[in-house]
C-alpha cells in the first residue's frame, strides 16, 4: 500500500528534475577586468563565419560587437585577449598568427566556432 503512494511522488519528483534539466543555464557570473581601450584596438575590424558577419569595434571606452543587422552587444574583458558577453555562456578569444597580427577569434559554445578576420 505505502509503495503505490511513494510510485507516483516518485515520478512527479523525476519528471520536475527532468523539465528543470532542460531548462537553459544562466550565464554564469563574470567579473570584468581592466583593459585599456588602446589594447583592444588591435581586434577592431570584420569576422566572418559562412554567411555571418560581425563587426568589433569600440565606442566611450566601451567594447562592442554586431552580428549582422542585430544590435550591437557590449563584451567586458576578461583578460588581455578574452572577453564576455553578460546575456551569454559564451567566451570569445581573439587569436595572432607568429607576427603578432590578429587573424581570428573563437566563440567557446557548446561547439566552438571560428571566426575570421577579413578587416
Amino acid at each position: 500500500m505505502r509503495l503505490s503512494f511513494l510510485l507516483p511522488l516518485l515520478a512527479l519528483t523525476c519528471g520536475l528534475a527532468l523539465a528543470a534539466a532542460d531548462a537553459p543555464a544562466p550565464p554564469p557570473e563574470r567579473t570584468p577586468v581592466p583593459l585599456a581601450p588602446e589594447a583592444f584596438a588591435d581586434f577592431i575590424g570584420r569576422y566572418q563565419r559562412e554567411d555571418m558577419t560581425v563587426l568589433v569595434f569600440q565606442s566611450g571606452g566601451h567594447f562592442f560587437l554586431k552580428v549582422d543587422d542585430r544590435p550591437r552587444a557590449e563584451m567586458f574583458p576578461l583578460s588581455d585577449r578574452e572577453f564576455f558577453l553578460r546575456e551569454s555562456p559564451d567566451r570569445l578569444s581573439f587569436e595572432r598568427n607568429n607576427r603578432g597580427e590578429v587573424t581570428h577569434f573563437i566563440r567557446h559554445s557548446t561547439a566552438p566556432q571560428l571566426f575570421r578576420r577579413v578587416h
